[in-house]
């Protein structure tokens, strides 16, 4: 993907995930969603399990599973089907897209200088701060552009 098919990806997602960013409510409860709504409709886990055509040992098992975060999409899918909801299923970046590429390239970019400038003051060469920043915007505009296997490969 070209870098500018690549920011507007990114200004796309960032758009659409903005209301899920800061929504508490979106918090699972202590219980999990399967029990907290289950009680909530009145339901009891022997009648979620019917409706899953799963036994009640069954149900509660998966309402423990929510908890402990070890059910598949799929399980996920399937109780919320029997409770008339549907699953939500999203990352939700801590900062925006461009935020993340803007903060992994500015880290990476002076991660870099860091091994260049020392070795330019090994040899009496060493940058003042002005050039410096210089050249770490320019660092890090070079790699925010460039393809994505740089940006996030792990040997930088």
């Amino acid at each position: 993907m070209r870098s500018e098919q690549r920011v507007q990806a990114q200004r796309q997602l960032d758009k659409k995930l903005l209301p899920l960013r800061d929504n508490s409510a979106l918090i699972r409860p202590s219980s999990g969603w399967i029990r907290a709504i289950r009680r909530a409709l009145g339901m009891t886990s022997g009648q979620l399990g019917a409706r899953m055509g799963l036994s009640q040992s069954r149900a509660l098992r998966i309402e423990q599973g929510e908890v402990a975060g070890t059910l598949s999409i799929d399980t996920l899918e399937r109780a919320a089907q029997a409770l008339d909801c549907r699953l939500v299923y999203a990352f939700v970046p801590n900062d925006s897209l461009q935020g993340l590429v803007e903060s992994r390239a500015t880290m990476l970019a002076a991660k870099r200088l860091n091994i260049i400038g020392h070795s330019m003051s090994l040899e009496d060469q060493a940058l003042d701060d002005e050039a410096m920043q210089l050249a770490l915007e320019a660092m890090t505009k070079e790699l925010r552009e460039k393809s994505n296997k740089e940006l996030w490969s792990d040997h930088d």
